[in-house]
């Protein structure tokens, strides 16, 4: 297999999917365009295995992508309506924006998680920050020790 078609054989396979759950999504078939849409992303997940290009945060980015285009699509088909009269005038159903912006927020928490570096759970009950005033430089000519009436005084904050 050449080599240009082996890098690029994943992101065609995806491109074709979405091409079709578009398509079916225009006939009105919303559920045979989802089931092929989840088609393709496990063919895509295969082809990334057998090629060694798996990377687990590009899935993770592709499965929010699909739950957000499915959620746009939902908002389009359930939760907007054109009526004839007036002329122009649209109808929003409850049910169908509710649906889809309940998809749309469950299918952008994996990349607001994926994004996010979790440093607090990094921290254990061991690791602690020592920080003595040898370790801090500074100008001494610039600051001026306080009294203790001025800490005091309410009017300084100490450090």
């Amino acid at each position: 297999m050449s080599h240009k078609l082996k890098e690029n054989l994943p992101t065609i396979e995806i491109l074709l999917g979405f091409c079709i759950y578009v398509y079916f999504s225009i006939q009105n078939s919303l559920s045979i365009a989802i089931v092929s849409l989840i088609l393709f992303i496990y063919i895509w997940l295969f082809t990334n295995i057998i090629l060694n290009k798996y990377n687990f945060s590009s899935f993770i980015n592709l499965i929010s992508l699909s739950g957000i285009v499915v959620s746009i699509t939902l908002f389009f088909m359930y939760g907007v309506e054109e009526i004839p009269y007036p002329e122009g005038a649209i109808v929003f159903h409850l049910e169908g924006l509710a649906k889809s912006f309940l998809l749309f927020f469950f299918s952008s928490i994996p990349l607001i998680l994926s994004n996010y570096k979790f440093q607090f759970w990094s921290l254990t009950s061991d690791s602690t920050i020592n920080v003595s005033s040898k370790d801090i430089e500074y100008d001494q000519e610039k600051w001026e020790e306080a009294s203790l009436e001025e800490v005091s005084s309410g009017d300084f904050e100490t450090i």
